[in-house]
């Protein structure tokens, strides 16, 4: 313990050596708390920030890969995804099976295709994306 806790570890010591004891248990419990939430919080960083860095490998790495595949794929050269153009991209087993190698969850995205497109509207593809 540290040399100002000298008098008081003194006192409790000629009292009784059990109230020694408990004040080395409370001693030991609050520093162990106190690191562990010390560790929590450094945990947490590391995961943020180990997150954030793979959102940005995916944007980096994968949607130039995904962009590709809607180029391939858009028939009437206008850089957006037309209600067809989707309708005809989910009916595509080879252009599926691509996205999801590339991480994207096509069966949300089969979910939720009516969604995309409520109002017969053309989505451009960084929309899209």
């Amino acid at each position: 313990l540290c040399g100002s806790d000298a008098a008081f570890v003194t006192m409790l010591l000629e009292e009784h050596w059990m109230y020694y004891a408990l004040y080395l248990v409370f001693m030991f419990i609050g520093t162990q708390t106190i690191m562990n939430m010390l560790i929590g919080v450094i945990c947490e960083g590391v995961s943020s920030v180990a997150q954030k860095e793979e959102e940005d490998m995916f944007v980096d790495y994968s949607l130039p890969r995904i962009a590709a595949l809607m180029d391939s794929m858009d028939e009437d050269g206008s850089q957006s995804i037309s209600k067809e153009e989707f309708l005809h991209l989910l009916g595509n087993d080879t252009i599926l099976r691509a996205l999801q190698a590339e991480g994207v969850d096509v069966v949300s995205l089969v979910d939720f295709s009516p969604l995309y497109f409520r109002n017969d509207e053309e989505l451009t593809f960084a929309d899209f994306l």
